[in-house]
């Protein structure tokens, strides 16, 4: 899918596609890196020293200086947190995230589980409590449940060998590092965006996909 970019068409008509609208109506990105000119910092920002799973700590120097730049750019966005939670700022972010996205998700998915389903989840997983028919967990236990998956840079690998790197690939130059040319300052551009987390599910889970192909026909206007 172009998005009906005029920088496709030569090759569109070169490979005898028909001659239609390309237009994105919707999309729904499980996991998305929506942001990848700048997910190296965030991704230091979260992980930080959080050790990889063979135990090494990755380069804190580079680590602290990724997570610094990070919060130079959020705070460069001006961002504010639905239902008045006010300014968000690398010291606030984590706050944010628990209360908005992480303890509802995982609220959501142990509320669908049987008792005795839900139960052994939380015995097997001891850092989560469950009071009133709510899940409320600390950010470090969630860092630590999730655990670093990434060297650092997480994106931009020094030595071009992460996907991203391949992505930018030209011609006969496989992989190429990208890097950030501004930053961007405007977050809502009046698009309609329904985000919800899926708990614990691994990268890529899509567990809601009814709800998905409704939201579609909303958006698009060809709901039946």
């Amino acid at each position: 899918m172009s998005g009906d970019s005029p920088s496709y068409e030569p090759y569109l008509r070169e490979l005898g596609a028909a001659d239609a609208s390309d237009a994105i109506f919707a999309g729904g990105g499980w996991c998305p890196i929506a942001d990848l000119e700048h997910a190296d910092m965030a991704y230091e920002w979260m992980f930080g020293s959080s050790a990889l799973s063979s135990g090494e700590v990755v380069d804190q120097t580079v680590s602290k200086r990724l997570s610094a730049a990070f919060a130079g750019h959020q705070a460069s966005l001006r961002p504010r947190g639905k239902r008045g939670f006010g300014p968000l700022t690398a010291r606030t972010y984590d706050d944010y995230l628990l209360r908005t996205y992480l303890q509802p998700a995982a609220t959501r998915h142990l509320t669908a589980l049987p008792d005795a389903e839900r139960g052994a989840y939380l015995d097997k997983n001891a850092w989560i409590t469950w009071s009133g028919g709510s899940a409320a967990f600390a950010w470090e236990d969630f860092l630590a449940h999730v655990g670093r998956k990434k060297n650092v840079p997480a994106f931009d690998s020094f030595g071009l060998c992460a996907p991203e790197n391949n992505l930018f690939g030209r011609g006969t130059t496989k992989a190429r590092h990208f890097t950030p040319y501004s930053l961007r300052h405007t977050e809502n551009l009046g698009d309609d965006v329904n985000v919800l987390m899926c708990w614990d599910a691994g990268h890529g889970a899509n567990q809601d996909p009814g709800d998905f192909m409704r939201w579609t026909g909303e958006v698009t206007g060809y709901r039946r």
